[in-house]
């Protein structure tokens, strides 16, 4: 982080084009023992929270609850704390990944590290990401589950 103090910051929010509330999902808590990751598990896409729970579960829907969460744009997000940039953005949001990945202001925002979870991404939307990254200058490396992109003007990374 730059431009306060060092440190994490917590903040019941969650990042969206727009300022204002959206609409989350998560697992219920009476079906937690269904598997020990199930708690954990929220998301501003219900298709992958459900996808997740078909395995596992007979009619998904009725072991998800929806619930509204204050949403802001990444900038208002940095101000709100204080801070004027990243050096590492870890991203993990069960499928929309990508989709925060695409609100990233990079003209004014450009994070040394970004790590996502591509587990739960459809292929065009891993590729379309991919791109992206690389034409503002990062550098990817995936695994099955993950991808850590770093930016190649932080020399201390290549």
């Amino acid at each position: 982080m730059t431009g306060g103090p060092r440190g994490g910051r917590l903040s019941n929010a969650a990042i969206a084009r727009e300022t204002g509330k959206v609409r989350m999902y998560r697992v219920k808590q009476d079906c937690f023992h269904r598997h020990v990751a199930a708690p954990q598990l929220t998301s501003l896409d219900p298709g992958n929270l459900r996808k997740w729970l078909a395995g596992r579960i007979a009619n998904p829907d009725e072991a998800m609850e929806t619930f509204e969460i204050r949403a802001l744009r990444q900038p208002q997000l940095l101000a709100e704390k204080g801070m004027t940039g990243l050096d590492i953005l870890p991203i993990d949001t069960e499928g929309y990944d990508a989709e925060i990945i695409r609100m990233i202001p990079f003209e004014t925002l450009r994070p040394a590290v970004i790590n996502f979870e591509i587990l739960n991404l459809s292929k065009r939307d891993s590729e379309s990401v991919s791109t992206l990254l690389m034409d503002h200058g990062y550098r990817l490396h995936e695994s099955p589950m993950d991808c850590m992109a770093y930016h190649t003007s932080h020399t201390v990374l290549q």
